[in-house]
C-alpha cells in the first residue's frame, strides 16, 4: 500500500516538474523582449531623448531600490515561509502592506518633482513620470511574489510574458508615433499598473478574505510594524544598488548629454545582465528561503554555491561569442553608439559577475542582513577612496566612458569577492 503511494505520489511530482520546465523558454522569451526594448528605442529616438529615456530607467530603478521602505524583501523572504507554516492569511496582509507603503513613496517622489528641482538632468515634470514608472514596476513585482513563493514558476513565467508583450508593443508604437521619450515611459507604466492589478484581482479570489478586507486589514496593521527588520533590508537594498549603479550616477552627473547616450547605451548590456540574475533570483530566492527553513543555512548555502559557479562558467564562455555578435549589430544598426565599443569589454566583466551573484541571497535568507549592508558599506567606500588616490576625481574632464566603465568594474568584482568570502565563513 506504502508502495503505491509513494508511486503515485511521484508520479503527480514527475508531471508537475514536466509542466513547470516551460517557464525556462516563456521567462527566456519574456527577458529576451524586455532587453530588446531600450534596443528599439536607440532606434526610434535620437541621442538626446534616447539619454532622456535612459535616466528615466535609472530614476524609475532608483525608486525600485527602496522596496517599499524594505517591506517588498521582507515580504519575499517570509512568503515562502508562511506558505509551508500555513500562514497565508499574514502574507497577504504584508503584501497589500507593501503596496500601501510603495503608492506613499510614489505621492512623495512626485511631490519632490515638481519642486522645481534638477534631478539626473530631467524636467520636473519627466522626473514625475519616471517615479510613476518606478512605482509601475514596484507594484508588478509584488503582485509576483505570490506565484513565485508557491513554486508556481510556470504561471509567474506568463506573467511577465504578458507584460513583455503589452510593454513592447504598445510603447513601441507610442515611442513610433509622438517620438516622445516621457510618452513612453507613461504608456509603460500604465500597463504595468493594470497588469499587476489583474493579477492581484485573481489571486485575492483564492482566499475568503476579500481585496476591500485586504486593503482595511493592511492599514489597520501599519502601526503595529517592527520596522527595524524591514528598513534593515532597505538599506541593504539601498546600497547593493547604489554600487551596482554608482557609475551611471556620476555618468548622468558629469558626461554631457552625447556621451551619456553612449554609456547608456552600453548600460544596455549590465540591464540585461540584472535582469537574468533578478528573474533567475525570482525564482531561486524562494528556494533558498525553503531550504533554509527546513535544513538551516548549510542547505540553503549547498544551492547558492552550485547557482552561482553554474552561471559564473556561463557567463565567461559567453563573452567571446556575446562581444563579436554585439559588435556586428553596433556597426550595422547603431552607428550613432560606436563609440560603446570600447567599454563593451568591461562591460562583458561586469556582466558575467553579476549574473553569478546568489551569494547575497543565501546571506538575506540566512538573517545575515547587517553583515551584507557592511560588506557592501566598506566595498563602496575602498573602491572609491582607491579611486580618488588614482586621481580619477581630481577633475571632471578626466571622467570618460572609459574611466566610469573601470569604476563598475572594481565596484563588482570587490563586493562579489568580499561576499564570498563571507558566505563561506557564515555556511553553516
Amino acid at each position: 500500500m506504502n508502495n503505491r503511494l509513494n508511486s503515485a505520489s511521484w508520479l503527480r511530482i514527475n508531471q508537475r516538474w514536466k509542466r513547470e520546465v516551460w517557464y525556462v523558454p516563456i521567462l527566456g522569451g519574456a527577458m529576451a523582449l524586455m532587453m530588446l526594448r531600450p534596443l528599439l528605442m536607440a532606434r526610434l529616438f535620437d541621442a538626446p531623448d534616447f539619454g532622456t529615456y535612459i535616466a528615466g530607467l535609472l530614476v524609475s530603478s532608483s525608486f525600485c531600490v527602496l522596496g517599499c521602505l524594505g517591506l517588498q524583501p521582507k515580504l519575499q523572504r517570509s512568503m515562502p515561509m508562511g506558505f509551508v507554516a500555513r500562514k497565508e492569511l499574514a502574507s497577504q496582509i504584508l503584501l497589500f502592506q507593501s503596496i500601501l507603503v510603495a503608492l506613499l513613496l510614489a505621492l512623495v517622489g512626485c511631490l519632490i518633482g515638481v519642486a522645481d528641482l534638477s534631478i539626473a538632468g530631467l524636467s520636473p515634470g519627466t522626473f514625475a513620470i519616471s517615479v510613476v514608472h518606478g512605482f509601475s514596476q514596484q507594484i508588478f513585482v509584488l503582485s509576483t511574489v505570490e506565484s513565485r513563493s508557491r513554486g508556481q514558476a510556470l504561471r509567474f513565467s506568463w506573467q511577465n510574458m504578458g507584460r513583455a508583450i503589452s510593454i513592447i508593443t504598445a510603447a513601441g508604437m507610442v515611442a513610433w508615433y509622438v517620438r516622445s521619450p516621457e510618452e513612453t515611459l507613461l504608456t509603460e507604466a500604465i500597463i504595468s499598473i493594470l497588469l499587476a492589478s489583474l493579477i492581484l484581482v485573481k489571486s485575492s479570489t483564492r482566499h475568503s478574505t476579500g481585496l476591500r478586507a485586504l486593503f482595511l486589514l493592511a492599514i489597520r496593521r501599519l502601526a503595529v510594524i517592527r520596522w527595524s527588520e524591514p528598513l534593515s533590508l532597505m538599506l541593504v537594498m539601498l546600497v547593493g544598488f547604489s554600487l551596482a549603479n554608482a557609475d551611471r550616477w556620476v555618468a548622468v552627473t558629469v558626461l554631457p548629454p552625447v556621451q551619456f547616450a553612449w554609456y547608456g547605451f552600453a548600460w544596455i548590456l549590465l540591464t540585461a545582465a540584472q535582469s537574468i540574475q533578478t528573474i533567475t533570483n525570482s525564482s531561486l530566492y524562494p528556494a533558498l528561503a525553503k531550504r533554509f527553513a527546513i535544513g538551516g543555512g548549510r542547505a540553503s548555502f549547498s544551492l547558492a554555491w552550485k547557482a552561482s559557479l553554474v552561471f559564473l562558467i556561463l557567463g565567461g564562455i559567453g563573452v567571446l561569442p556575446s562581444y563579436f555578435l554585439l559588435e556586428e549589430i553596433i556597426v550595422n544598426w547603431f552607428e550613432d553608439y560606436q563609440r560603446s565599443l570600447e567599454i563593451l569589454p568591461i562591460f562583458l566583466a561586469v556582466a558575467s559577475i553579476r549574473i553569478s551573484d546568489f551569494w547575497s541571497s543565501h546571506l538575506l535568507v540566512s538573517g545575515k542582513e547587517r553583515l551584507l549592508l557592511a560588506v557592501n558599506c566598506f566595498s563602496g567606500a575602498f573602491v572609491f577612496i582607491l579611486f580618488s588616490l588614482l586621481g580619477y576625481f581630481q577633475s571632471v574632464d578626466k571622467l570618460g566612458i572609459t574611466e566610469l566603465a573601470h569604476l563598475a568594474l572594481t565596484l563588482t568584482a570587490v563586493n562579489y569577492l568580499l561576499v564570498l568570502i563571507f558566505s563561506l565563513k557564515f555556511r553553516r
